[in-house]
């Protein structure tokens, strides 16, 4: 049982928690319901694949041919899979 719930917890985390250099796909936006419509605006929805680029600072990602800069606060209510 134990097992099933760690391979859960690695198939989904926040984007910050993910390495440079990694495509992954959106699962889920978290927090403020303002902030979330915001995120969607500038193209971070639900099953969008994503490309972290940096986190020097500001969190970088290619996002639809788009670099978007996100503090890393920000970016912790992004939830993400690994594809």
């Amino acid at each position: 049982m134990n097992e099933t719930i760690n391979n859960e917890n690695l198939t989904e985390q926040s984007l910050c928690d993910v390495g440079c250099g990694m495509c992954v796909r959106i699962t889920h936006l978290t927090g403020d319901p303002d902030l979330c419509r915001r995120l969607r605006e500038m193209g971070l929805c639900e099953s969008e694949s994503i490309f972290k680029v940096s986190q020097h600072g500001a969190l970088i990602c290619d996002v639809k041919n788009s670099r978007i800069a996100l503090s890393k606060h920000i970016a912790q209510n992004i939830k993400v899979e690994y594809i």
